[in-house]
């Protein structure tokens, strides 16, 4: 049957698409494909680190999981294809691949199972996406993933309608300021976009034709060092491009800084006749200067020149550009405004889906069997923080290993390397009883991801055994702990320090042990529990803090004693509240022998 184009409305999109090996370096080189793709289209870069994660942990589940099993027919099989448009406001990555997964209930929710090594990979990527479909054919299974990031281009609707309105209505801008105004009122209301660079070329462009100038560039005000930045420039076809100076320091006597130092635009009838030194007097010919504003605070400057000969700017053409110039600094304004909101909005999420990631990671219950109780506690200053502690009971082995760690840095990046270093230390249990060895191969896995990143983590890990009533401990980096051996003894800071995780590849770490008689006492912790000051910003430090433990914790529970501790501490704070993040996990040898049961944390 045919079908004239009239007779029906046809749609047409733009894919872009490659195929890969099963291989997770690949999908590293196909993002790479995907960044450039959008960086070409002008997405902003505070939307590609999240895009960027959804989409490759996507591509190495397929890897991973898709491929499994999969033998290709030559080693230059490539099964696994990455296809991707953006269309209006919306990004799409469909990854197909060769396997028959079907999502079960929940998938895509945080696990409940603290343990459980799987599922947080669908949840983040949930959580990044507007919207996940998962299709599965007789051959294939696709994981469709959108984002929501914006049109490519400025436009009030359209650029060209707006290029548009501004061509019909230049007609009366030398004779009705009135009209003048009018755009001004038009354009405020729409200037919301972030593409401002763009923007700007396109009304300098217009001005130079409106006005009959050669010449025309803008600079913008930062207030951080007080000088005017050359931000745009162009010159009319066929013109000669004059090289321009980069800085203008507002507080000097040039013309630039004249004009916006005294808020009213200054024509110029020679360059060549201002004083030495000035960055105008190299440009040939005549000169209009006009100050851009934002209400009463001062943005920039919009300067226009005509060449050597040509006849002198009118009123009405000087009246042009100083509303061009207004017009300017509204767009400008709103797009650091609209900036700005998005950037808050932005890092609320990644505040929230990291302070999902890092409760997920805490232990909810502690072994309370046998000689030993055990609890621990991780308070933020703030949304999220980088310290993570992890409690693992081997009854196999008769003992535990204990973990405490803090990742530099905030938000997402530190809540993943957290989740990635828990999964390093619980896939490597068979080393529980070495933690110096444990250590050496969690630096060795995870050092190139660090390096990369430029973080480090420092760490602690103890093995306990309740055959031998002894303690393995193992440092990297991190502040001694605080053991309490026996009763009646005095604290100790134990814990040979060395380089955190991250700073030395080949870097070994040695265990130390300590003997744990009955009523032993232990505390590992971050630094910001004893890095607090008082009113005469006088530091707690760490020896301050051991010498009141015997006090502090003087029964057989360790919750009721990081309670105590807690107390404490922010009794000596002088605001009463602590700046930093502090995590602490207490554990005991108890006197008397007690019964299993479970001890549940304080979130």
């Amino acid at each position: 049957m045919n079908t004239t184009a009239s007779a029906r409305k046809l749609s047409v999109a733009e894919w872009s698409e490659c195929h890969i090996p099963p291989d997770f370096a690949a999908v590293t080189e196909a993002m790479a494909f995907v960044e450039d793709y959008c960086r070409a289209r002008g997405l902003r870069k505070s939307l590609w680190p999240n895009m960027l994660l959804a989409m490759t942990e996507a591509a190495n589940n397929a890897v991973e999981h898709g491929c499994k099993g999969l033998t290709p027919a030559s080693p230059d099989a490539l099964p696994i294809r990455l296809k991707w448009s953006w269309q209006g406001s919306r990004f799409t990555m469909e990854i197909t691949d060769p396997g028959s997964f079907v999502p079960p209930p929940g998938h895509g929710e945080l696990p409940t199972d603290p343990t459980a090594e799987g599922g947080r990979g669908a949840y983040l990527i949930a959580q990044l996406a507007l919207s996940v479909q998962h299709t599965l054919t007789e051959s294939s299974h696709s994981l469709r993933l959108e984002f929501d990031v914006g049109e490519p281009t400025w436009t009030p609707g359209d650029a060209a309608e707006l290029e548009e309105t501004i061509n019909s209505m230049a007609e009366d801008l030398s004779t009705s300021y009135e009209n003048i105004s009018a755009l001004f009122r038009f354009a405020e209301e729409l200037a919301t976009s972030d593409t401002f660079g763009a923007f700007t070329q396109k009304a300098l462009k217009r001005l130079l034709a409106l006005v009959r100038g050669n010449l025309a560039y803008l600079r913008l005000l930062h207030s951080d060092d007080q000088q005017l930045h050359l931000t745009s420039s162009l010159a009319s076809q066929g013109g000669s491009v004059t090289p321009l100076q980069p800085l203008v320091p507002v507080a000097s006597a040039w013309t630039e800084a004249t004009a916006c130092a005294g808020r009213r635009e200054l024509t110029v009838e020679d360059c060549a006749a201002l004083q030495p030194g000035d960055p105008m007097r190299n440009i040939p010919g005549s000169a209009v200067v006009a100050p851009v504003f934002f209400q009463e605070g001062i943005v920039g400057c919009l300067v226009v020149t005509r060449p050597l000969g040509a006849e002198y700017f009118s009123a009405g053409e000087t009246a042009l550009v100083r509303v061009v110039a207004d017009f300017l600094g509204v767009v400008y304004t709103t797009h650091v405004l609209q900036q700005q909101r998005q950037a808050q909005l932005q890092l609320r999420r990644e505040l929230q889906i990291a302070s999902d990631i890092q409760q997920s990671l805490l232990p909810r219950h502690f072994p309370h069997a046998g000689d030993y109780r055990v609890f621990g506690l991780c308070h933020s200053a703030q949304h999220v923080g980088g310290d993570y502690f992890d409690v693992i009971e081997l009854p196999e082995r008769n003992g535990m290993l204990l973990v405490m760690a803090d990742v530099m840095g905030k938000g997402v990046p530190a809540s993943l390397l957290a989740s990635n270093m828990r999964s390093a230390v619980r896939a490597r249990t068979a080393l529980a009883e070495d933690p110096g060895r444990l250590l050496t191969e969690l630096n060795h896995q995870l050092v190139p991801d660090l390096e990369r990143l430029e973080m480090f983590i420092t760490a602690q890990i103890v093995w306990v055994s309740q055959v031998t009533h002894e303690m393995l401990l193992a440092n990297a980096g991190h502040c001694p702990l605080i053991v309490i051996k026996g009763v009646d003894s005095q604290p100790l800071l134990a814990g040979k320090r060395s380089f955190p995780i991250g700073i030395m590849p080949t870097a070994q770490f040695e265990s130390e042990t300590i003997p744990l008689p009955p009523g032993s006492r232990v505390l590992m912790l971050t630094d910001g529990l004893y890095e607090v000051e008082n009113e005469a910003e006088e530091m707690l430090g760490q020896q301050a803090l051991a010498a009141r433990l015997p006090e502090l914790w003087e029964c057989d529970d360790p919750a009721r004693f990081c309670e105590r501790l807690l107390h404490f501490v922010r009794g000596y704070c002088s605001a009463g509240a602590m700046s930093d993040d502090c995590t602490l996990l207490a554990f005991q040898r108890v006197t008397t022998r007690v019964s299993h049961a479970d001890g549940i944390a304080s979130q």
